[in-house]
């Protein structure tokens, strides 16, 4: 079987972020097949954790890393559900254009350490697959990072897909509440 998230290899998206994962505890939402968890793992996190709603991704997750944390629950429920820790950095990679607003804003308020997205940006509102954001609206989200580096996940443009993505790198929660 061919699994989508094989057709964008993780290193393409994450390689060029530059990002620090040593002694980290990562946290995947949305993580598919849960090919983040190697790339990670060899790269120095402590922890991986996947989480994922589509029983057919997280079977073939736990198959391919057997022994690897992966849960099959709502990531608006998990982020709920689960007391993040400072040192866990949160993925979402291809995961907001799919939820509402509320649920990728409640993600965002729950991270109390570092917030590594990649989402389509732009205007279009024609196009109705997806809930495609522009990137002014992320920003406006992520306002309380002292860092934020936006830059393009080399995710190739379709004429079916008329949207790049970008990949925001956000550090240091500055109003996180202990």
């Amino acid at each position: 079987m061919n699994w989508y998230q094989e057709d964008y290899p993780i290193q393409n998206k994450l390689d060029p972020i530059g990002y620090d994962w040593k002694d980290k505890d990562v946290i995947d939402l949305g993580c598919n097949i849960g090919m983040v968890c190697p790339y990670v793992l060899k790269r120095g996190a402590k922890s991986y954790t996947g989480v994922e709603l589509e029983a057919r991704y997280i079977e073939e997750a736990k198959r391919r890393y057997f022994g690897e944390t992966f849960i099959q629950m709502d990531v608006g429920l998990f982020m709920i559900e689960r007391e993040l820790k400072e040192n866990e950095v949160v993925l979402a990679l291809g995961l907001f254009h799919h939820i509402t607003n509320e649920k990728v804003h409640n993600i965002v308020d729950n991270c109390k350490g570092d917030l590594i997205f990649e989402v389509p940006t732009g205007k279009d509102v024609t196009y109705t697959e997806y809930r495609v954001r522009d990137e002014e609206w992320y920003k406006a989200l992520v306002n309380n990072y002292k860092d934020v580096v936006v830059q393009d996940s080399g995710m190739p443009l379709s004429k079916e897909y008329p949207f790049g993505r970008k990949i925001f790198i956000c550090k240091g929660r500055q109003d996180v509440k202990s």
